[in-house]
């Protein structure tokens, strides 16, 4: 073999011997970018998963975060309800307090009076005439209810028999008492 042929042979087999290398390690590196593709699809099926909950427990912290705010609403009246009361009490506890100074200061007026015998004494009359008349206007009261009573009563009473009440078995409260006459015809002789 000359020198040629056996470079040529030499070269053949050194480009069939690349071409063997290029094509093992064309079917490696397929072989692994089959594997990083299936890699990646289990990365994206995993992400894809962790991606549906996520939005799961997103919609779940959206309506708890609704449920939330509808609480705080609910707060927010209540506690201007509260408010409410509370300056109304506030109110009253000023009313309260204004009757307290008063009362306060009427007792410490009284005890001022009743402190000396004078006074004592024209308190004690202040006292009997109050009665006098409390009790003067309920009498007149009385009598006012009583008065169309009494007017009935002595109409019914005019009406009576002078004040027999009973007349011969028979009332005579409210009735006029007949007569009855009885004709009496001649008897023949």
């Amino acid at each position: 073999m000359t020198n040629r042929t056996r470079t040529v042979v030499w070269c053949l087999a050194a480009a069939l011997a690349v071409s063997a290398l290029a094509a093992v390690k064309l079917g490696m590196d397929r072989h692994q970018l089959a594997d990083e593709y299936a890699q990646a699809n289990a990365d994206l099926a995993q992400l894809n998963e962790q991606m549906g909950n996520a939005q799961a427990t997103i919609a779940d912290q959206g309506d708890q975060l609704t449920g939330l705010s509808t609480e705080l609403a609910r707060i927010h009246r209540e506690m201007d309800a509260l408010q409410g009361e509370l300056q109304v009490l506030h109110a009253s506890n000023h009313s309260l307090q204004q009757q307290l100074a008063l009362t306060t200061q009427e007792k410490q007026a009284l005890q001022a009076k009743l402190s000396s015998v004078k006074e004592l004494k024209l308190a004690l009359r202040d006292v009997r005439a109050k009665i006098w008349h409390e009790r003067w206007h309920a009498m007149v009261a009385q009598f006012q209810r009583r008065r169309p009573t009494l007017a009935r009563d002595d109409a019914q009473f005019a009406q009576g028999n002078r004040g027999f009440v009973v007349r011969d078995g028979m009332p005579t409260l409210g009735s006029v008492t007949k007569l009855q006459v009885r004709v009496l015809e001649p008897q023949p002789q």
